[in-house]
């Protein structure tokens, strides 16, 4: 344990204070995005409809936390991923308690927008398809995703290129990274 440098993690209440306004404008990118793929139609802010987003989230939120699972070493297969849901809070989660390269890491926090906001937002371009319910599962994760990405910076500004990075509790450390091919952390 020794030769771990600690990064300048911002405490839960700071993060989520970054967060919000983060989600604003990730939900309002998303938007304008969308409208300018497919037009007006449905993509207007008259249309939203808050069943869909509660469903949204409630449908959303284990996927999201299984995506940051599947992006971590062995896919989310290892023993040192683990998935489970926090009773307290009522929230899913999904954590990798060994070391991973600050690339992985930042894979690991990305991921879930890439593939749950942005890759359905293409998909539906590429297919013409204008879904509703959709479009709200879209800009739910984007908005969702705020937490994860206004890390990436923090992770990009404190830890070099090639280090890696562990997580005790809510805080983060990194070290050089080490050159044994034993560790499968990317």
């Amino acid at each position: 344990d020794t030769g771990w440098s600690k990064i300048r993690d911002p405490n839960a209440v700071l993060l989520q204070l970054l967060a919000l306004p983060t989600a604003i404008v990730l939900v309002f990118f998303t938007f304008l995005v969308c409208r300018t793929l497919f037009g007006r139609g449905m993509f207007n802010l008259g249309a939203l409809d808050m069943a869909m987003v509660y469903w949204g989230v409630a449908l959303l939120v284990p996927i999201h936390e299984l995506s940051h699972a599947v992006s971590t070493p062995s896919f989310g297969m290892s023993d040192k991923t683990v998935v489970g849901f926090w009773y307290q809070r009522l929230l899913p989660y999904a954590v990798h308690t060994d070391a991973m390269t600050r690339t992985r890491l930042i894979w690991f926090l990305v991921v879930p927008f890439l593939i749950l906001t942005v890759m359905p937002a293409l998909g539906m371009w590429l297919l013409q398809l204008h879904s509703p319910f959709l479009f709200h599962f879209i800009l739910v994760n984007a908005g969702g995703c705020a937490g994860d990405l206004v890390q990436v910076p923090i992770f990009l500004s404190q830890a070099p290129r090639h280090s890696i990075i562990r997580n005790r509790g809510l805080d983060s450390y990194w070290k050089a990274e080490e050159h044994d091919q034993s560790m499968h952390t990317d």
